[in-house]
């Protein structure tokens, strides 16, 4: 999906800019992409800087002030209550499935095709099967799920990751490489 934002593109100084994965390619290490309007968030991080692919990215939108807020039990942090919204549609398309977000990202890293795995993390406690490919991302569970999935002919048969989150006043996508504490 292509998401249009009056923002800059950023280095994240988190971390040394390029180092070494255990394949020998060369990493670099995090973008931040901001949108000045507020409205989203982009970071990502691209491993291999000779194709300028994205290996890792997490994408936030902030509901828009006139979105319905959903169901889920607003936050009171002291100064007022703030809501959860359901504005996926902001990242991605409704009707995405599981299914074709894997075709999605196996053409855009050139695999051939994928296979859903279920999710074992003791740090999250999770040992979950894998979703059918037919639910609509929306439909993923949330908390600390999130969905493992590896793709035909990577050499390396790294596992891929994607999740689904809501904040107060925003949501969250994320897909990569290795989930950040998985």
């Amino acid at each position: 999906r292509n998401i249009s934002f009056d923002g800059e593109l950023e280095y994240a100084a988190y971390a040394d800019p390029y180092t070494e994965n255990e394949s020998g390619r060369e990493v670099f290490h995090g973008f931040y992409a901001r949108d000045y309007s507020g409205k989203y968030l982009i970071n990502f991080r691209i491993d291999d800087t000779v194709s300028g692919d994205v290996r890792m990215a997490s994408i936030e939108a902030a509901a828009d002030p006139d979105d319905p807020h959903n169901d889920m039990e607003p936050i009171d942090f002291g100064n007022g209550l703030y809501y959860y919204y359901d504005n996926f549609d902001d990242i991605f398309p409704a009707d995405l499935t599981v299914g074709q977000l894997c075709d999605k990202l196996a053409a855009y890293w050139g695999y051939s095709g994928w296979t859903l795995a279920g999710t074992k993390d003791e740090f999250y406690g999770l040992d979950t099967e894998a979703p059918s490919p037919d639910l609509l991302l929306t439909d993923l569970p949330e908390g600390n799920y999130y969905a493992t999935v590896y793709f035909d002919g990577d050499q390396e048969n790294v596992p891929m990751y994607f999740q689904i989150m809501h904040f107060p006043g925003r949501v969250c996508f994320m897909f990569g490489e290795g989930h950040a504490v998985g």
